[in-house]
């Protein structure tokens, strides 16, 4: 009986060597939560050019970025995003056309677009160009950018007659 409580404790001696002789390391362990990203009409987002009276010469008809589409963007405060939209846009009038007749037509804008970071307002105004990284500014712990697009049309005078429509997007990424 001495022999086994012998080799019990010699054994149980030799195993807290073996646990004591174990050591260990760290590592830091990181995660960013990104805040969704996401684009939306701000009010009545529009690009309207008004009515053009022909009068048999060329005319040309602009509307102001602030008087365009404005587009609110949220996101990560101080993230980098970039903001895409078209150069040019074609709208026609073939809506029109198909409920009161006539000869299609087609008119083509040439966009322009500026931005005022967190400002719903126009302070701050700064060009933006399509496919340009931007930061977006921190508003109260959530990223805002806020777009403005207006641009030019040039009406030819043999242009048709008819209510012209289009679809303007303006795409954002991180």
């Amino acid at each position: 009986m001495k022999k086994v409580t012998l080799l019990v404790i010699a054994l149980f001696l030799s195993l807290s060597a073996i646990v004591s002789a174990q050591s260990s390391a760290n590592c830091d362990v990181k995660v960013s939560i990104i805040k969704a990203l996401s684009i939306s009409n701000y009010g009545s987002s529009k690009i309207d050019f008004g009515e053009i009276i022909m009068n048999g010469t060329t005319q040309t008809k602009t509307v102001l970025n602030a008087d365009g589409g404005h587009f609110l963007i949220v996101g990560q405060p101080n993230r980098n995003v970039t903001v895409t939209f078209p150069a040019t846009l074609d709208f026609t009038n073939n809506a029109w056309v198909t409920t009161n007749g006539g000869t299609n037509g087609t008119i083509t804008m040439t966009a322009t677009a500026d931005q005022t970071g967190k400002n719903v307002t126009r302070l701050g105004i700064g060009a933006i160009t399509s496919g340009t990284p931007l930061p977006l500014v921190n508003n109260a712990g959530a990223g805002n950018m806020n777009v403005w697009i207006g641009g030019s049309i040039t009406v030819p005078s043999t242009q048709a007659n008819g209510d012209y429509l289009g679809t303007y997007t303006v795409s954002v990424a991180y």
